[in-house]
């Protein structure tokens, strides 16, 4: 079974931005994902992502009332799909960043390769010089998410 990919981008006063995120994800040569975009800010216009957004299944768009935060906008996803029952991956995107057209392509191959593997941390990387911005300071591709990343902090950079 392939496997499914659920994108949550939250935003907050970047609409041109995010804009550029949802273009990348949607070229993705991938098939089986779905974005979840959490737009934190009622008073920037956000008309364009609205339009963009609006007869495409792929994309579900939620609007805060008010700014509560991008933890905040997560979870608020997180509870929605845990809710849903959903049991595929989850990528999370910044507004501000994009996904190359593999992305999720690659992923896949990642995750089938090391199926036993429950989560993946991936590299961010300069557009322009194609210098990774993640640092990992261990050396290694076996981790722990509690051990290594959240409590001794071993990696750096927007991972």
């Amino acid at each position: 079974m392939e496997p499914y990919f659920c994108i949550i981008l939250t935003t907050y006063r970047r609409p041109e931005e995010c804009l550029r995120a949802l273009k990348s994800a949607q070229t993705q040569r991938y098939p089986s994902w779905h974005m979840r975009i959490v737009i934190d800010d009622p008073e920037t216009d956000y008309t364009t992502i609205e339009a963009f957004t609006k007869d495409d299944t792929k994309f579900t768009l939620i609007k805060n009332e008010k700014n509560v935060g991008k933890n905040a906008s997560v979870n608020r996803i997180l509870t929605q799909l845990r809710k849903e029952g959903f049991s595929g991956y989850i990528v999370f995107l910044d507004d501000d960043d994009w996904l190359s057209p593999h992305c999720l392509e690659n992923l896949s191959s990642l995750i089938r390769k090391h199926a036993t593997n429950h989560w993946f941390v991936t590299n961010r990387t300069d557009a322009t010089s194609g210098n990774p911005f993640t640092k990992n300071e261990m050396g290694k591709d076996a981790i722990t998410y509690l051990t290594d990343c959240l409590v001794r902090r071993r990696f750096s950079g927007d991972a």
